[in-house]
């Protein structure tokens, strides 16, 4: 969120943006700022970084396993040079999904198979998404280096 606000960007901004995404995807309706489109005046625009600024963790996640409550309050709670801690995160994600009944694979097959139900495996999905090593690097990754 501070990077719609012209704050440089750190890792802290990308998990909130992680825990969003998963929140928007487990949930109903989405997210109530991503209703209306892409705002198209300065007004809209000003309307949709308050319901975001606004937004408490406990009233994005409700209905959801706590897990994503307390994981969009770690990522809101990181300093902007802090190392996040991907590998606890991880944990709990497949924690989650083992209680959840989901297979201890990570394998994640998208589109399914139309013969056959599978489920959907957020577990695979958070896992690429927390895992850093994974991702494309940046042509300046010196900022990163100690993580």
């Amino acid at each position: 969120m501070l990077l719609n606000l012209s704050v440089v960007p750190s890792r802290r901004d990308d998990l909130e943006a992680v825990a969003l995404m998963l929140i928007h995807l487990l949930t109903p309706r989405g997210l109530s700022w991503t209703r209306n489109g892409i705002p198209k005046t300065d007004l809209a625009h000003e309307r949709l970084m308050r319901a975001k600024r606004n937004a408490q963790p406990e009233d994005l996640c409700r209905g959801l396993p706590h897990e994503f409550e307390e994981f969009l309050r770690y990522c809101r709670r990181l300093k902007f040079q802090e190392c996040p801690d991907y590998d606890k995160w991880r944990e709990e994600f497949r924690e989650l999904a083992k209680e959840e009944g989901f297979p201890p694979c990570d394998a994640f097959i998208w589109p399914p198979p139309l013969h056959e139900k599978v489920p959907v495996n957020f577990t695979y999905v958070t896992e690429i998404l927390l895992n850093r090593r994974h991702w494309p690097t940046a042509t300046n990754t010196t900022s990163h280096a100690h993580c």
